[in-house]
């Protein structure tokens, strides 16, 4: 339960910081520039480039990065949990 809730605090005080911290969205000029970005990534390298672009862009997200926190303590929470029912189960040797 420990590992669960300090993820979920360590997840909930890292999107505080990078929200605090963010910078400002593109206006309409940027929009522009990056479609013309996206136009060159798929020319240069096709459609798995141009989606991976957007894979790094939503990554960067901070609420992505949080839920990525949150989602890898709950695993390891779950994995304590799991590692503890195999000690207490039936088919150890006293």
């Amino acid at each position: 339960m420990l590992v669960l809730a300090g993820g979920t605090a360590s997840a909930a005080v890292f999107y505080w910081a990078a929200t605090r911290n963010a910078m400002p969205q593109l206006d309409e000029t940027a929009a522009g520039y990056a479609r013309a970005q996206e136009y060159q990534m798929r020319r240069m390298m096709g459609p798995l480039g141009v989606a991976m672009t957007q894979w790094v862009d939503v990554l960067s997200q901070p609420g992505t990065q949080s839920l990525l926190i949150f989602g890898f303590a709950a695993f390891v929470a779950y994995m304590c949990f799991r590692h503890a029912s195999f000690a207490d189960g039936p088919g150890e040797a006293p």
